[in-house]
């Protein structure tokens, strides 16, 4: 007897374990959205950095082409950092996206949570957010909290990968919640002599403030969703030691070598493999949802050496750059939100793709399913 219910556990674990897995929903939330001028007028105002220097960033923000900047901070306030609204807070956030994401199923049905980000105004930090999410909103889960932080722009990928991975082993949703206020930790400099003058504006001009969050589901509960869902085919997540992204005495840099070298690994590591194990050509995937760190970042991928993709394949992510700026560890969710609600075509694949500092770096194949 002991050995027959070895062998059906077995049997369970196998089967578990080939679970088809979907994204059912992802919704976003955002903070106020300031015109560049205005937001360079908080950052370096006239009277504290000089009229020079407020010219001079407000000529950077506009070639930066961003049409707002989001922030959660308190204007009135900066340099202190206080929140403009207490609905901005993380945890607030959390509880809102979830609301909306229960709109098709119960949140009794999720049975686990991870919660990704590198900058948070979050202070009362035990227990830690995800437990705290998990409490505040009475979810039943049967499998630890996770929380990832400090992973870069990628952090949000290996929250998927996590996600993924127990809807392969389990009957029940998870959820993914992803977010960053970069602006928190705005701290520019004005002194133009500063070695990290100038990587320094542009960081502070360049990041906004979002959150967001996936709903994944097994295959027992696709039936419940009448949208189509985007099937996860296959991921990997690679780890490399770098310096490109970094901080240093409380200040944001970003090395100019980024736009080469993260690319190359993301294509020459992750995106590359994933394709030739699926059998699949760089001309099928219809869609991609890239981290956009920058336009330089962006057009690497078109590059021979890296994905040789045409430009138009990166028009999506270009489009999300200038509405929004930099995301941080949202930001290719935020264009794979983007492709969900206009719909896909049936069969087609995309390529979600983000990395950051450390550095952390994932990519993940999914296909569009749509009821019969």
């Amino acid at each position: 007897m002991r050995l027959l219910g070895v062998v059906k556990r077995l049997r369970l674990e196998l089967f578990t374990m080939n679970n088809r897995v979907y994204i059912a929903s992802i919704k976003s939330i955002f903070p106020k959205g300031y015109h560049p001028d205005i937001a360079v007028d908080v950052l370096y105002p006239a009277d504290k950095a000089g009229e020079k220097l407020n010219l001079y960033a407000k000529r950077v923000a506009k070639a930066l082409g961003l049409k707002k900047r989001y922030s959660v901070l308190d204007t009135d306030f900066f340099p202190k950092k206080k929140l403009s609204k207490k609905e901005y807070h993380p945890l607030h956030w959390g509880k809102q996206i979830l609301r909306q994401l229960s709109e098709k199923i119960d949140p009794k049905k999720i049975g686990f949570i991870s919660v990704s980000y590198n900058i948070s105004s979050h202070t009362d930090v035990l227990p830690n957010l995800a437990c705290q999410l998990s409490l505040d909103t009475n979810l039943e889960l049967d499998a630890m909290p996770e929380e990832i932080s400090y992973y870069g722009c990628a952090g949000g990928l290996f929250s998927l990968k996590s996600a993924v991975e127990y809807c392969q082993r389990n009957q029940g949703a998870a959820y993914v919640y992803t977010f960053d206020q970069c602006s928190w930790l705005a701290n520019p400099i004005f002194d133009e002599r500063h070695q990290d003058f100038k990587a320094n504006l542009i960081t502070s001009l360049l990041f906004s403030d979002t959150g967001i969050g996936l709903l994944i589901i097994p295959e027992n509960m696709k039936d419940e969703f009448d949208q189509p869902l985007l099937e996860i085919i296959d991921y990997k997540t690679h780890f490399q030691l770098g310096t490109a992204v970094s901080m240093r005495e409380g200040y944001l840099v970003l090395d100019d070598n980024i736009k080469s070298t993260l690319p190359n690994i993301v294509s020459a590591k992750l995106i590359k493999p994933i394709l030739k194990r699926q059998n699949l050509t760089i001309d099928q995937i219809r869609e991609w949802s890239l981290h956009q760190g920058g336009l330089p970042i962006l057009q690497s991928f078109t590059d021979k050496r890296n994905l040789n993709i045409g430009t138009d394949r990166i028009e999506r992510s270009r489009q999300m750059f200038y509405e929004y700026g930099n995301l941080s560890a949202p930001s290719a969710f935020v264009v794979l939100e983007s492709f969900l609600k206009e719909g896909g075509n049936k069969d087609s694949y995309g390529i979600i793709a983000s990395f950051g500092a450390g550095y952390y770096l994932g990519a993940f194949l999914y296909r569009w399913q749509f009821k019969n």
